[in-house]
């Protein structure tokens, strides 16, 4: 089974960055596991063979149509750090066995662009937009279950199999990087129906979504969590209490 993806060279470390006009502050940075952006743990529990297919791209406003939505491509992948080689497929499908569990993320480099250096075409590209995705769970030809990250018209949901949406999409805009005490945050502002209490928060951790397949005709979001990359068990073990 699949585990955490390493980058090589690194360890866990903290960040330190000054910003103009803002008080000095220390951003965890879970550096020796990759940061996801968006990441699926998938559990089979049918009988049947699943396949899971996860897309992250941009999308023009907060309820933009489905057909708006455009994949981002190898290049902007590639814009990060150490990153030279990646291509937008990595890691973003996978097959999944009956009663076996397997896991899709995207490694868009989002948690590049605080740094000041080399960065530059990065934040041309990813700063003041909107970014989300789509996850498609599906059994031979068969359609499951698709979600869509972002607040899309209830009539693409029904025109595109949409099962759910507003699961995520970021903000990039300078704006929403600042907390309310004003301090700058590793990661833009995340929004999402799944926060409690709230619909927009800071993803400064591990985000998981952990998507039970119980039939053909039963797919349930099981949890969704933001933890400390050293307060992650496995998925193996997640699904073993489920």
């Amino acid at each position: 089974m699949k585990q955490y993806a390493l980058l090589p060279a690194f360890v866990i470390a903290s960040l330190t960055i000054t910003i103009t006009g803002c008080p000095i502050c220390v951003y965890p940075f879970w550096i020796g596991y990759i940061y996801s952006p968006f990441r699926f743990s998938v559990n089979n529990k049918t009988d049947a063979e699943l396949s899971v297919k996860l897309e992250t791209g941009e999308i023009p406003s907060r309820n933009a149509r489905y057909e708006e939505f455009t994949p981002f491509t190898d290049e902007v992948f590639q814009l990060g750090h150490g990153y030279q080689n990646l291509t937008a497929d990595e890691e973003t499908a996978c097959s999944i066995k009956p009663k076996e569990n397997n896991y899709v993320l995207t490694r868009l480099p989002l948690e590049f662009l605080p740094f000041q250096d080399d960065t530059e075409e990065l934040k041309n590209r990813l700063m003041n937009r909107f970014i989300s995705f789509t996850l498609t769970i599906s059994a031979g030809d068969t359609t499951l279950y698709r979600v869509a990250g972002w607040d899309l018209p209830q009539a693409d949901m029904e025109g595109h199999h949409i099962n759910e949406k507003l699961y995520g999409y970021y903000d990039t805009a300078i704006e929403r990087w600042f907390d309310e005490r004003g301090e700058r945050c590793v990661f833009p502002m995340l929004y999402s129906k799944l926060w409690r209490d709230r619909d927009a928060g800071f993803a400064e951790q591990f985000l998981r979504y952990y998507i039970n397949v119980v039939s053909m005709d039963t797919v349930i979001l099981q949890k969704f969590v933001t933890e400390d990359a050293v307060d992650i068990i496995s998925d193996d073990d997640f699904w073993k209490e489920y």
